[in-house]
């Protein structure tokens, strides 16, 4: 017999299912007092301890923000032919009822369809609209972004920024600390 009740099993497996390999899989168990609780093969660290490791700095190019997503969708595409660089809604779309970003009903992600799912890892810069409250904290969710990369480094946000200024002269820099764990 193990010497941590069974109860603890679902939440364990649950949290391994999110681990990607560059998390530490988490659980917070009251007996132990938030202390590292160690197992023949993985950590577990506190819910506190997990927070910080599973957000991440990044630096944010925004083209421009607004809260008329047909104006943003216009300049997205307009950004898209004078800088060649790429668009992706990330299968979402504007829908005119709820007065939202979301994803498509059909997609492959059963927990997110219907609802909004943000950009939130450094891939090659390409357009999207975004809601800003995910990357600015005195946002309202309302207002959109038309961001154009999530960088590492301020260099490469500025370089993107760069390429991007001429054709959109509001374009800037961020740095926001995204959420990077499961969200599943």
């Amino acid at each position: 017999m193990s010497r941590y009740p069974l109860y603890l099993l679902p939440a364990l497996m649950f949290l391994l299912s999110c681990n990607n390999g560059t998390t530490t899989p988490t659980l917070k168990d009251s007996t132990t007092n938030g202390q590292v609780i160690t197992t023949d093969s993985i950590t577990l660290i506190s819910t506190e301890q997990a927070d910080t490791e599973n957000y991440a700095d990044y630096y944010i190019t925004i083209a421009d923000t607004s809260h008329n997503y047909h104006e943003l969708d216009k300049s997205m595409y307009l950004l898209a032919q004078s800088t060649r660089l790429a668009i992706d809604t990330g299968n979402r779309y504007y829908n005119q009822k709820r007065n939202e970003i979301i994803l498509r009903e059909d997609d492959e992600d059963e927990i997110y369809r219907g609802e909004y799912y943000p950009r939130r890892f450094e891939e090659l810069p390409y357009l999207s609209l975004e809601y800003c409250d995910q990357y600015q904290q005195n946002s309202t969710h309302k207002n959109i972004a038309l961001m154009a990369a999530i960088c590492e480094t301020k260099k490469t946000a500025d370089s993107v920024c760069s390429i991007i200024k001429p054709y959109s002269p509001k374009a800037y820099v961020i740095k926001s600390k995204l959420y990077t764990g499961c969200m599943h």
